[in-house]
């Protein structure tokens, strides 16, 4: 009975121990996928051209640092190097998104500033006696319009309603004397048939 109590702890003893070997091997399996998985992480984040296109890399980071989040723990001797790395890609491309936004604002501004500048210049020539000169300049200033850029989103509706009614103004005044012309044209015509007829 004793020898065989012996075999049966021995065996379980055995079995034990070849439970942690392969836990542990499994452990070690499971944890150098994690590192493998992560480093690729870092290397699609670090292969993002952020400087082209910071909007679109700081999208695709934020769906990497979902996936860093169900990836699993790497071994200790890696835990800090590898978050580091991609701690750093992750500081690089929020900079340049910050950057992006920075300089768009800056560009909006001036944009404002040049539009100003635009509805001045067709206000100054809403009310000019010379038509055909004025007509041009508003179509001019029209193109120049298009041609900058966007406003802050704040002064847009009330920047584009300035302008729009100077041109407007103009406008509806043209149509009007083009108006006055034909019909003087109309009256024209009737007293010369009229001479003819004299």
């Amino acid at each position: 009975k004793v020898s065989d109590l012996w075999q049966r702890y021995h065996f379980a003893v055995e079995q034990f121990y070849d439970y942690i070997k392969i836990n542990k091997e499994l452990r070690d399996l499971d944890l150098k996928r994690n590192k493998e998985a992560k480093e690729a992480l870092c290397e699609q984040a670090e292969a993002l051209d952020y400087k082209k296109n910071p909007i679109q890399a700081f999208k695709i980071l934020q769906q990497l640092h979902e996936e860093w989040k169900h990836i699993g723990p790497v071994a200790i001797e890696y835990k800090d190097s590898i978050w580091e790395r991609f701690k750093e890609i992750t500081r690089t491309i929020n900079k340049a998104h910050a950057d992006y936004f920075t300089a768009l604002r800056e560009q909006e501004k001036k944009n404002s500033e040049l539009k100003t500048a635009l509805c001045e210049k067709a206000e100054a020539v809403q009310d000019s006696t010379d038509i055909e000169g004025a007509r041009k300049t508003l179509l001019y200033l029209q193109k120049q319009w298009k041609e900058t850029g966007p406003v802050p989103h704040a002064e847009s509706e009330k920047i584009w309603l300035r302008f729009r009614t100077a041109c407007d103004t103009f406008f509806i005044r043209l149509g009007d004397l083009k108006k006055e012309a034909k019909e003087a044209e109309k009256d024209n015509l009737v007293k010369k048939q009229a001479l003819l007829e004299k």
